[in-house]
């Protein structure tokens, strides 16, 4: 057999065009301005609207400002209603609204309270307070209404169930809790509710 020639080893050689496919980086695309990314906030429904600040209208807003005018006149009513008056009436307006900020303050103590033991904020103060002025308004002005109809022992205490009704419903949508932590505030705040009942009665 013929024998294998040895390579030249000062012969040059041309080396084939090898291609590389370019590696496709992802390429990130910017959100254009005025489209905010959509999310969805804890304990809100699909139904809900949120706004650009991260409020519920309904529920940050037009249920607790309602809550708290109807709860105001239904009261007002109820006591001026015997008033003759202008200064019987204007008296009755002021005691509304010393009872108010009363349950307001009472409210608002349970409330930090609450917050304290369950180690969870309620947001900011001023939507806080908002709320708890509802709450402390709302649930009374259903309390006062149904015993004005029915005045009597019987007329008081339904009232007095239909308004714990509302009161446990209302700390729970307008703060967003579940059931152990409404039962946690409904607790505290009716013990806080019921002193102050009694330092009223004590003082008044």
């Amino acid at each position: 057999m013929p024998s294998v020639p040895k390579p030249d080893e000062e012969a040059v050689y041309d080396l084939a065009a090898v291609k590389v496919k370019p590696i496709e980086m992802p390429i990130f695309v910017a959100p254009q301005p005025g489209k905010a990314l959509a999310y969805e906030r804890t304990g809100a429904s699909q139904s809900e609207n949120i706004s650009a600040d991260g409020t519920i209208p309904l529920r940050d807003i037009w249920l607790p400002g309602t809550m708290i005018f109807v709860g105001f006149v239904t009261t007002v009513i109820i006591y001026a209603w015997n008033q003759v008056t202008l200064s019987g009436i204007f008296e009755a307006i002021g005691h509304v609204g010393f009872q108010f900020c009363w349950e307001i303050t009472v409210t608002l103590v349970a409330i930090f309270v609450a917050a304290w033991a369950l180690d969870m904020s309620f947001g900011s103060p001023g939507r806080a307070i908002y709320k708890i002025a509802a709450i402390a308004i709302g649930p009374l002005g259903v309390w006062n209404l149904i015993f004005t109809v029915a005045h009597n022992p019987s007329g008081n205490a339904i009232g007095y169930m239909l308004s714990v009704c509302v009161y446990w419903w209302i700390f729970s949508y307008l703060f967003e809790l579940d059931f152990s932590e409404t039962l946690t505030c409904v607790m505290i705040a009716t013990i806080f509710r019921w002193m102050s009942y009694l330092l009223w009665w004590k003082l008044f």
